[in-house]
């Protein structure tokens, strides 16, 4: 596409000499540039992308976008007020009726997406559609499956995933920060959906109101014609219904509560089974997978997919062959009859969600948590982690989420002092290796007793010199194995 194409979308000036320049491609890491591309600068939390506009210009940029001044480049710059809102209108450009052929569906908030997506997917394919999907765990378009670093990934890799894409239907896991960021910047939307909103990302977000309306900008990005469909059970989903209600946005509010347009109704008996009325009818729902949040979570989709022409009494037939999701509530029986369960639970809420679970699960035996209590990760949520987890657990064996480029001992030491001026509990285990925390655990759990790996899921991990695994299911398998040595 010829430069003055894209750069009309800009509304700034350029100099005719460089009208007819080819460009070849749009990117915002200088990584990834190539000959007749033009590179965007942008300032990151960790990086800022205008140290690289040589390095860019070396590899063959044509043209450079960024936010500060610059001089005597050896390519045409242009300066704009805001380089992420630049980067997408260019990639919207360049790629031109990307969206006009496929339907797009987001989902926000802290717990669930991931969930909730794999049971959309299933459903819809299983009725016909080609999906897509773009999230935590990876994506998969035309049925290739890719492994991903972020929730949301950078704009240019979203546009380019998009332009790969033959789905009918791309179903996206939208992370706060990614709207914050404007990774989504002009994708429009024919769906969006909320399912919750949870302590977490804090030490980004700083507030819970600040997190709400990082998630609320999904809802702008709708089409004219898009559809909000949002868990409105929680203070945090009524406040969305209230604020697209004022916007006069079309909404389905899905729950137990009366008032919901899609009614969930519970099985005070079963954590699997529930039903769903619609008009005068009750239909009865039998979930795969275990716990309240998963009824939650397939709701949600269930709500989803029927807007798509899925009837509702077709969902327990489709649903017989769902094989689950990655690293969300993955159950193994050793053969000394001690029950594994790896989740990806990694907010108060969520880890008390999954252990409530794991409790109806294993009437008459003690539950033994592990999970990371030190790393990147927020810490402001560290004390309720941990609350919750006592209140379900025998032991909790708590260890780190970092291991590279830090000090085990000063990680024990920083966890130690934490605990000990929050807590006075013996049954806190510090141990900042993963595999000998589960090793540990091991030896303390007996017959129909239950540990539950949380805070990693399908993530894998670098680990110490102890054992030769990467992930919480190569750790489970390892010691499936080795069991007559532990």
């Amino acid at each position: 596409m010829k430069l003055i194409e894209l750069v009309k979308h800009l509304h700034v000036d350029l100099h005719p000499i460089y009208s007819n320049i080819n460009i070849t491609g749009i990117v915002e890491d200088s990584s990834y540039v190539l000959p007749g591309n033009i590179f965007v600068a942008i300032s990151g939390n960790d990086q800022d992308g205008h140290h690289f506009i040589q390095d860019s210009i070396n590899k063959g940029a044509r043209l450079i976008i960024g936010e500060h001044d610059q001089n005597n480049l050896s390519v045409p710059y242009i300066r704009v007020n805001d380089s992420r809102e630049a980067l997408g209108e260019l990639l919207y450009a360049f790629y031109q009726d990307l969206f006009k052929k496929k339907k797009i569906v987001g989902v926000t908030g802290t717990n669930g997406k991931t969930t909730t997506t794999y049971f959309i997917k299933h459903l819809l394919e299983k009725h016909g559609y080609k999906v897509g999907i773009i999230g935590t765990i990876g994506s998969e378009i035309n049925g290739i499956f890719q492994a991903s670093s972020n929730t949301t990934p950078s704009t240019s890799k979203l546009y380019n995933l998009f332009s790969q894409s033959n789905d009918d239907v791309i179903l996206m896991e939208v992370s706060s920060h990614g709207l914050v960021q404007k990774r989504m910047h002009k994708i429009p939307f024919d769906f969006a959906l909320f399912t919750n909103l949870q302590k977490d990302h804090l030490d980004y977000h700083e507030t819970m109101d600040n997190y709400f309306q990082a998630k609320s900008i999904l809802f702008t990005k709708l089409r004219a014609n898009g559809i909000s469909i949002v868990q409105g059970d929680t203070p945090w989903g009524k406040k969305l219904l209230k604020n697209l209600a004022i916007e006069n946005k079309k909404t389905i509010r899905v729950g137990r509560n009366l008032k919901s347009t899609f009614r969930v109704c519970l099985d005070n008996f079963s954590e699997r089974e529930f039903t769903i009325k619609e008009n005068d009818k009750f239909v009865p729902i039998a979930s795969p997978l275990p716990g309240n949040h998963n009824i939650e979570n397939l709701s949600m989709a269930i709500a989803t997919v029927q807007q798509f022409g899925v009837p509702i009494n077709a969902v327990n037939n489709y649903l017989k062959d769902f094989k689950g999701v990655p690293g969300r509530f993955e159950q193994y029986i050793l053969p000394n009859n001690i029950r594994v369960v790896i989740d990806y639970a990694h907010t108060s809420e969520s880890i008390d969600s999954c252990l409530r679970t794991v409790a109806r699960l294993t009437t008459s035996g003690n539950t033994f948590s592990i999970f990371g209590f030190t790393g990147k990760r927020d810490k402001k949520k560290r004390r309720f982690m941990l609350e919750k987890a006592l209140l379900w657990s025998k032991k909790v064996y708590l260890t780190t989420d970092e291991l590279h480029g830090v000090s085990i001992n000063e990680l024990k030491k920083e966890t130690t002092n934490i605990v000990d001026s929050l807590f006075s509990n013996e049954s806190i285990v510090i141990d900042m290796d993963r595999t000998i925390a589960f090793k540990k655990a091991l030896k303390n759990a007996q017959a129909g007793d239950c540990i539950v790996l949380m805070g990693m899921g399908h993530e894998s991990y670098p680990t110490t010199f102890y054992y030769p695994v990467k992930s919480d299911n190569e750790l489970v398998n390892y010691f499936n194995t080795k069991l007559t040595q532990v």
